[in-house]
């Protein structure tokens, strides 16, 4: 099996609308790495779009080899099929009642679980859920698999490169952001012209291969 030969995906709707306008997400899972992806939503209609910049921004749709994406029979995941075909990708659809053989869908709740223990034990917001699940995401990249996979963690298997860690904090850590210039010279003027960071949290990275 190939880094994204075989692909699953599946939407959840979040329990709450999140940061964002966001209401439910699209999760991805590589199967060879078992590695986890999640594009936020505000409808069920985003569903291929969120797919086509998923496969984009990883390069699936120029591989040279065969890629299949599989997903249940929800009417929204027409989307994703129609998305995966231009891209040159198969999409397969699961029968139906046998979830179980979605591995989205196995996934999906996994990380929603993660996420949740990382919100309560935060005390973070409702609506910062998502973020979480983004930590979720970018930390599963970078943790070691099984024996079988000797033990490399999904970003090498994909990267083919060692991740590092270095820059890894905790989800809601207490972090100090600079003040931009823009905001200064407000700032001079409510009498705080020293002041050139503010307190804040730290809720996740930019990108999931990055480190800022």
């Amino acid at each position: 099996l190939k880094p994204w030969e075989v692909i699953f995906a599946d939407e959840k709707t979040y329990d709450v609308t999140q940061r964002g306008g966001f209401k439910r997400c699209l999760m991805v899972l590589e199967l060879k790495s078992d590695a986890w992806f999640k594009v936020d939503e505000t409808r069920k209609t985003e569903h291929g779009q969120s797919f086509r910049n998923l496969m984009i921004q990883n390069g699936v749709h120029m591989l040279d080899y065969e890629r299949t994406v599989y997903h249940d029979g929800c009417g929204s995941m027409i989307h994703v099929r129609d998305a995966a075909l231009k891209l040159g990708i198969n999409a397969i659809k699961i029968p139906p009642y046998c979830q179980s053989l979605n591995e989205a869908e196995r996934i999906a709740d996994r990380a929603f679980a993660a996420a949740r223990v990382i919100v309560i034990d935060t005390s973070a917001l409702p609506t910062h859920f998502a973020m979480a699940l983004d930590m979720v995401c970018y930390m599963k990249l970078r943790m070691a698999t099984t024996a079988n996979q000797k033990w490399l963690t999904p970003y090498q298997i994909i990267k083919g490169a060692q991740p590092s860690i270095r820059h890894c904090m905790p989800f809601y850590t207490m972090a100090h952001v600079t003040v931009p210039k823009e905001k200064r010279s407000k700032l001079r003027k409510q009498g705080s012209e020293n002041l050139r960071a503010e307190t804040g949290r730290l809720v996740g990275y930019m990108d999931i291969w990055g480190s800022t």
